[in-house]
Parts: structure tokens; sequence; C-alpha cells
């Protein structure tokens, strides 16, 4: 809330695993501070963070959602901010708290006004199972809830959710091809408005290998709402094709990639400057040099 943005880093404690958070500003050096730091005292194996307007207060001030994966599940925690840049919350405590027990796969976290109530909603993204039974789920999430339609519940504290599921099974459906799937390597969940300057969409991003082969799959998904007369949320859902395509648009943006580099990172950002915005994605080409591909979504 002092007008200039921090940067927070995430790490693992050597010897315990545990997580730790650094929150950095800006020096009139110029150089780099740190002016506090969070500590999550479970052992983890994978953190995603996405920062926003998570409470709808246009105070200026952003939340933190921090992603964590262990053993037993996942997990994500809320972290709001003091007016000097600090974390509001001490080591192991949080200002809302989502969970799911039960083996995880991969899991990424994206954060945008995906139903565009003025605040911003959390998503998290995981795959889960194998062979007929491999599924991607979306948990969407909302702290401090103004909605029925995504309750609090069992454990979880200052934090509604909703969840769907898509059954990938032995391959992933899209509209360029239906390659095989032996194993999903990394997904990445990004959010944004590259539609119609409304609600943001979600973008996903899903590396895996069929023997040999490294391809990226690409899904475009928003979710749906039913509003009373007074304009308030009081259902959501999450639009599809139908059975096993509950997706808006599925493409293999990266085929049969034998020799290149299994690695990509993407984003949603205003390329052209022009709204909306693109999905960007940096990969490797089969010779294992760096290829940036930019999307502009078609509109029917």
């Amino acid at each position: 809330g002092d007008g200039r943005d921090e940067v927070v880093t995430a790490n693992k404690v050597a010897g315990s695993n545990a997580l730790r958070l650094g929150v950095f500003r800006r020096t009139g050096a110029p150089a780099a501070e740190l002016v506090d730091s969070w500590t999550l005292n479970q052992a983890i194996t994978t953190v995603d963070l996405a920062a926003g307007d998570f409470d709808g207060s246009t105070d200026r001030k952003q939340e933190l959602a921090v992603l964590v994966r262990t053993t037993a599940g996942a997990q994500v925690f809320v972290l709001t901010g003091s007016a000097n840049g600090t974390i509001a919350q001490g080591d192991d405590s949080s200002a809302g708290h989502w969970s799911r027990s039960g083996a995880v796969g991969n899991v990424s976290l994206a954060a945008a006004d995906m139903l565009l109530d003025g605040r911003a909603q959390a998503v998290v993204v995981d795959d889960t199972g194998s062979g007929s039974s491999r599924t991607l789920e979306y948990h969407l999430l909302e702290y401090l809830p103004t909605t029925g339609a995504l309750p609090i519940v069992g454990s979880d504290v200052a934090i509604g959710s909703k969840s769907f599921q898509s059954v990938l099974g032995f391959s992933y459906a899209a509209d360029n091809g239906t390659p095989g799937i032996d194993g999903i390597d990394r997904i990445e969940a990004d959010a944004g408005d590259v539609v119609d300057s409304a609600a943001a969409e979600l973008v996903v991003h899903t590396q895996f290998h069929q023997s040999s082969f490294n391809y990226i799959g690409q899904r475009l998904h928003h979710f749906t709402t039913t509003r009373d007369g007074a304009n308030a949320i009081t259902g959501i859902g999450f639009a599809s094709r139908g059975a096993g395509q509950e997706y808006d648009a599925s493409r293999i943006v990266q085929g049969q990639n034998e020799n290149g580099v299994a690695s990509f990172e993407a984003t949603v950002a205003d390329v052209d400057r022009v709204s909306p915005g693109e999905i960007v994605l940096a990969r490797a080409d089969p010779n294992s040099r760096l290829q940036v591909d930019v999307y502009k979504a078609e509109v029917d």
C-alpha cells in the first residue's frame, strides 16, 4: 500500500525442506534489501506464488496466495500485507487456508478475476491418477467469499472453493491431434483476459511424454456464472464441450520434440498493446534452441 511493489522469493530451508519466503524492496542505491520473511514449518515438495486483490478492497495492497505440495496433498495460504510492505502474519500463520489431502502429481497456481466480481480468485490445477483414471483437477478458490457458490468446507479457513475435473485417460484430446500419454511432466497455469476484455480466462499448459517423445498441450478455459436479479452469483460452472472436453480450446503446441530440452515457461501478457492480451510460450525447439511463440485467441 506504499505505492511500491515488493518482490517475494521462495526457497526450501536446508535440512528440513520447510518453506521460507523473503520479502525484498528496492532501496535508493539502487539495491534490494530484505524487509521480512515468513516460514512454513512443513516439508514441502513444490511451491507456487500468485499475488492479487483477493479481498476486493482496492486499497492498493495485494494479497499473496502461497501454494505448497507436501506428501499429504496440496495447501494454499493467503497472506496479507502491512502498510510498510511486510507480511502481516507470523510464521505458520495465515489469513486464509485451503487444503486437499491425497496424492497430487504436478500442481500450479494462477490468479485473476475469473468471475467478474471485482476481486481476484486463485485457481489450483493439478493432475492425479494414472492410466484410464488420469485426471486434471481445477480448484477455484476465493478468499473471504461473497457467494454461497464457493463454500468454506471442512477445515478450510476464510477460503471458499469449488472443484472441477477433466478426465484425460490415456490420451490428450486436442483440436489438432490426440497423442497418447505415458506420464505428465509439468503443469503451468496462467490467467488473464485473452478473449473478450471481461472476466479473465484460465490458460493451462501441460507437458507430457509418450515413449521418448515430449509434447506440450495448451488449453483455454473459462468459468461460467449464474446470477440473480441483483447480479449476485448463485452458481458457478466450468465451460465444457462434453465429457473429457472441459475446455474452450485445446491444441498441441509442441509435437514430437524428441531431442529438445523438456522445459517451458508461459504467461499472459499484452504483447501488441491491443486488448485483450496474448498467450506467450517460451520453449525449446528440436535443437534445444530457445523459441518464443505468441498466441492470440480467436473468438467465434
